[in-house]
């Protein structure tokens, strides 16, 4: 019998968004420890120290103003590879509610009105179940990320 689908997963960002992100793109799940501060906006968390580098956390839900005090404790951090080669972005860290659930994702989950409450970096909504989840715009994602960091760079030198 075939497997169908894509080996992806669930994960509740702190701001209690649910994306879904394919799992060959997860670097690793660490403990959240403390962030040193970067200069920026509040979706930019911080740095993350992690195997010897500074990798930046983000909330995406926050940059969409879909997230902000209400946000759960981070438990943890899931270190994400950068998909778009960027200079000086290799990893990203999402914060983590919960630990990421695994699944396998179809074109079938996928809902094909789903111009409500999509952010910019989300591409599309899928249905879980009962939930409701995005897949985000990695490339939107990890330009406005190396954009911002590259200003961020630039204002400290």
């Amino acid at each position: 019998m075939a497997v169908s689908g894509i080996g992806s997963l669930l994960v509740e960002l702190v701001s209690q968004r649910r994306w879904v992100i394919p799992q060959a793109i997860l670097a690793e799940i660490v403990p959240a420890d403390p962030l040193q501060a970067i200069p920026g906006p509040e979706w930019l968390r911080g740095w993350l120290a992690w195997r010897g580098q500074q990798v930046a956390a983000v909330e995406p839900a926050v940059f969409c103003g879909l997230g902000g005090a209400e946000e759960a404790p981070v438990s943890r951090y899931a270190v994400i590879y950068a998909l778009e080669h960027l200079p000086g972005l290799s990893y990203y860290a999402l914060p983590l509610a919960a630990i990421p659930h695994p699944m396998r994702l179809s074109a079938e989950d996928l809902i094909a009105d789903s111009a409500a409450t999509l952010c910019e970096l989300e591409a599309y909504q899928v249905a879980l179940g009962e939930h409701v989840a995005a897949i985000p715009d990695f490339a939107a994602l990890e330009r406005r990320l190396a954009a911002q960091l590259a200003g961020a760079q630039a204002t400290s030198a």
